[in-house]
């Protein structure tokens, strides 16, 4: 039997919520921050695609071509959400 249990959960550290979330329809981002052991924070982006089988919702990370448009929007906004996480007038907010 394989062991599923992660590092982080071993070691008793919480995962971090989403520091944003954007959603359009079926298509989702969530964007997340991380800190290396050196202290520098940098910023990841990930992504679903939404759908319902047989009445289950279930989700894929596989984009139809009409999914294409509307998931490069969402990604223009989270690159401004993190542009915005980013910037020194932030710790003025």
């Amino acid at each position: 039997m394989a062991n599923n249990t992660s590092t982080k959960a071993q070691s008793g550290e919480t995962a971090k919520p989403p520091v944003f979330k954007l959603r359009d329809g079926v298509l989702n981002i969530a964007g997340w921050e991380r800190t290396t052991k050196d202290g520098m924070t940098f910023y990841n982006v990930t992504f679903e695609r939404r759908y319902n089988n047989d009445g289950k919702w279930s989700s894929t990370q596989s984009l139809g071509e009409d999914d294409l448009l509307t998931m490069a929007e969402l990604l223009r906004q989270a690159y401004q959400e993190i542009k915005h996480l980013r910037s020194p007038l932030r710790e003025a907010d």
